[in-house]
């Protein structure tokens, strides 16, 4: 009864151990810059990027997509099958040369045989991944309110002049998480002024101009985005407006006092849902609007956009 109970162990030990020389399978990152994702798709997040020739370890397959761990590390996540190349496994010592196992060439063709039809080409693999697919660019169109006054120094006692913004401008990817945005706008600017129960309001339109840096956060459909960078507008005229009296009000522009030009740093963001986007921008103006010895303004102002992008 002993022999046979060891005979059975005997069997079952040897058909669990693992066969002489099996390794798990390696592949090698074939593409300049390779996105490593949590998911087997181009909408998942990206994990880390993987540099051209990085070595992986294959963990398991879906479609066309591969779980692979890094080499020396306890990194997982999923790259497409055609950014992999296998790499060939050393044979364990012991174990059969490949070379012996390797069946013998056919014998060439007889003289005045039909020559054999060429093997099939294979079909050409998909164009590589795209750096960042998630990225929305393209043209983009924009509106909404704006809340501007006028910094005077000697100090003025100024309220928020409430108007409206207009434009539209074009976004484009550079690469990673990071865009540009180049935009132009019509911005309403001023100011409001409360005495004697009357209250003058003072909207200056620019034509304005922007350039700004434009990275965004996240994944799918909702991703957040920042904005920096500066502004230049041009006064082209002005509006007055009085409530609370009868007196008609009027806006002229003195070139001998007033500085049409206007320049400033432009901060902000927001957030998208896919092409639409709501974002809040504050323009921090720079050049001095007055010409005047000793007097020094300065537009300053709010703005709450929403955004479509084409």
């Amino acid at each position: 009864m002993k022999r046979y109970l060891f005979s059975l162990l005997s069997l079952l030990f040897l058909f669990a151990a693992p066969a002489p020389g099996q390794q798990p399978e390696t592949m090698r990152v074939n593409a300049d810059r390779v996105n490593l994702r949590k998911a087997p798709s181009t909408d998942s997040a990206v994990v880390r990027g993987l540099t051209k020739g990085a070595l992986v370890t294959v963990v398991s397959r879906d479609g066309n997509w591969v779980k692979v761990q890094l080499q020396g590390q306890s990194t997982t996540g999923w790259v497409r099958s055609d950014l992999l190349d296998p790499v060939p496994v050393p044979f364990a010592p012991g174990a059969p040369s490949p070379v012996q196992n390797q069946t013998a060439p056919p014998p060439p063709p007889a003289t005045g045989a039909p020559t054999p039809p060429p093997a099939s080409v294979p079909p050409p693999k998909p164009p590589a991944e795209p750096k960042d697919a998630s990225y929305r660019a393209g043209f983009t169109v924009f509106g909404g309110v704006t809340m501007f006054k006028a910094v005077i120094t000697p100090a003025s006692t100024l309220n928020n002049a409430n108007g409206f913004m207009g434009g539209a401008g074009i976004i484009s990817h550079l690469g990673g998480p990071i865009g540009i945005e180049i935009d132009g706008a019509y911005v309403q600017k001023g100011f409001a002024l409360t005495a004697g129960g009357a209250t003058d309001t003072e909207h200056d339109n620019y034509g304005q101009g922007a350039f700004l840096l434009r990275p965004a956060f996240g994944s799918g459909p909702v991703r957040f985005f920042l904005l920096g960078g500066g502004e230049v507008g041009y006064l082209i005229n002005c509006t007055y407006a009085t409530t609370g009296s009868t007196a008609p009000g009027s806006c002229t522009i003195d070139n001998n006092t007033v500085n049409r030009m206007d320049y400033g740093l432009l901060v902000g963001g927001g957030v998208s849902f896919g092409p639409l986007a709501v974002q809040v921008r504050y323009d921090m103006g720079i050049a001095n609007l007055s010409k005047t010895t000793g007097t020094t303004a300065k537009n300053q102002g709010l703005m709450v956009l929403g955004s479509l992008i084409l």
